[in-house]
């Protein structure tokens, strides 16, 4: 990025200085009270620079008045401004030359001068073009001026702004792939459009994340609910069914003891195949409980 820096303002019958001249340092300061010509050195530096007084308006009435207000009958009207460019010094010189008919005013006639050579005006804009675009001095010569250039349009004030730093929006987000979105999100758009937009979007993604926290929370308390009675359930019948196997295996043994003995031979005669019989069944009955018992003890270590 090339580096210029202000040397000197050189001013002769332009408004009211007749003849000043101010030399600039890295810091300079313009102070003085109103009408003391403050503004006319900055409009003069403009009028070189871009053609325009600071304010952006045509560089009109720059011919001295006397007293009465009159304009005076100045020949010329000359303002220029010397740069550093790169370590060397150029000096841009505009002067407006007054032609009189018979001592009444005809008009005017601007010729221009670079490093003491005469030249055509588009010489010297094509001198200034190689330093900067038009619009990029003024703002970095005039706050005013870069404020406003701001509030018109974000896309091109983010233009002007990128020219400024030399920065390259498209080459960074190439080189940083991760902006390439952000890049695509905003080119050509202004920002609080694009704000609006991620606004809205985030509005639905908030609603959508509420929703399921709901669902989510509504299916964890169901399980809940539903494990620990399920889980109940379970265990009471489990507990019935130990219940009914102790039972039947008191009267197995109950049975067993009784057959050891001895019944009456009648008893043994008529009634013995009938307590095989019972007692079969009911081991039967046992190994389907204790088949249960597993089943309920296996069910509960799912949960």
């Amino acid at each position: 990025m090339t580096e210029v820096l202000l040397k000197k303002i050189s001013l002769k019958n332009y408004m009211g200085a007749e003849n000043v001249e101010v030399d600039f340092s890295e810091k300079t300061e313009i102070r003085g009270k109103n009408r003391c010509g403050k503004s006319t050195l900055m409009n003069a530096y403009f009028d070189v620079m871009t053609g325009k007084f600071a304010n952006g308006t045509a560089p009109t009435n720059i011919c001295p008045v006397d007293e009465n207000g009159e304009e005076k009958p100045v020949k010329e009207i000359e303002r220029a401004v010397t740069l550093e460019i790169g370590g060397m010094e150029h000096e841009i010189k505009k002067v407006t030359k007054r032609k009189y008919r018979k001592g009444v005013f005809i008009g005017n006639e601007t010729v221009y001068a670079l490093d003491g050579v005469s030249v055509k005006a588009a010489e010297v804009n094509d001198f200034l073009a190689s330093i900067a675009p038009t619009e990029t001095v003024a703002m970095c010569s005039n706050a005013s001026v870069f404020f406003s250039a701001l509030k018109k349009s974000t896309a091109d004030a983010r233009k002007a702004i990128e020219g400024l730093s030399g920065f390259d929006i498209e080459r960074f987000c190439k080189e940083n792939a991760e902006y390439q979105s952000i890049y695509e999100m905003t080119a050509g758009k202004k920002t609080e459009d694009v704000l609006k937009q991620l606004k809205k979007r985030l509005s639905v993604e908030n609603g959508e994340l509420d929703r399921l926290n709901v669902e989510l929370d509504y299916e964890q308390r169901r399980l809940d609910r539903s494990d620990d009675s399920d889980l109940q359930k379970l265990e009471s019948e489990k507990a019935v069914i130990i219940g009914n196997i102790d039972s039947m295996e008191n009267l197995k043994e109950t049975l067993k003891f009784s057959m050891a003995w001895g019944i009456s031979n009648t008893q043994h005669s008529e009634g013995g195949c009938i307590e095989k019989e019972e007692i079969e069944e009911l081991k039967k009955q046992v190994v389907v409980k204790k088949c249960s018992v597993e089943e309920l003890d296996a069910t509960e270590k799912k949960f």
